[in-house]
């Protein structure tokens, strides 16, 4: 994660856990048993990953991933918390046909945009190797800003190599705007 530890990969109960050793913080999310069979074990955690992605991206176009129905999305908690404890911003999404569920921190919601997968990439920070805190650790900037409480609203903001991105999280958990600039040196 963002402190650097060593990250681990298990799955069980459908389910893959990617979490970090040394702070504990990381993901839980449903993965297919079938797909285990076709992965060595240490291609593991780069299929969950890429997994992941499509269940976000799967989830922020719209649709659940369980049966395809319509998922509306809402910003659930801004960040907070302490130093030692931080908490992220969380985006809940709730499926108006089954009532399953995602829920994903605004840093994952904001990754997965178009425009910042694109950053990532022209900047040689790869999110499909692993789960995508690999990458933000890397970073020269990585933050969110409580724009609004009420309604809320997030910023990220991703700052690499003389450039830094932010994008903006409105209250339905949709990015309203993405902005790309030169940072000074």
């Amino acid at each position: 994660m963002l402190c650097g530890g060593a990250m681990t990969a298990e799955y069980f109960g459908e389910r893959a856990h990617i979490s970090c050793q040394t702070c504990g913080k990381g993901a839980v999310f449903p993965f297919p048993p079938g797909c285990l069979t076709q992965f060595d074990r240490s291609e593991l955690p780069a299929a969950f990953a890429r997994w992941l992605r499509q269940l976000v991206k799967r989830t922020i176009a719209g649709f659940c991933h369980v049966c395809a129905g319509r998922v509306d999305g809402a910003l659930a908690r801004l960040p907070g918390g302490t130093e030692a404890n931080p908490k992220p911003s969380q985006a809940a999404f709730e499926c108006q046909r089954c009532g399953g569920g995602m829920r994903f921190s605004g840093a994952t919601l904001a990754t997965f945009h178009p425009q910042v997968e694109s950053f990532f990439f022209e900047h040689d920070l790869h999110l499909l190797a692993g789960h995508a805190s690999r990458a933000w650790s890397r970073l020269d900037r990585f933050d969110s800003e409580t724009l609004e409480t009420d309604p809320p609203r997030l910023e990220m903001t991703f700052a690499h190599g003389g450039e830094t991105l932010t994008a903006e999280i409105m209250p339905d958990a949709t990015i309203r705007t993405v902005q790309r600039y030169a940072t000074d040196s």
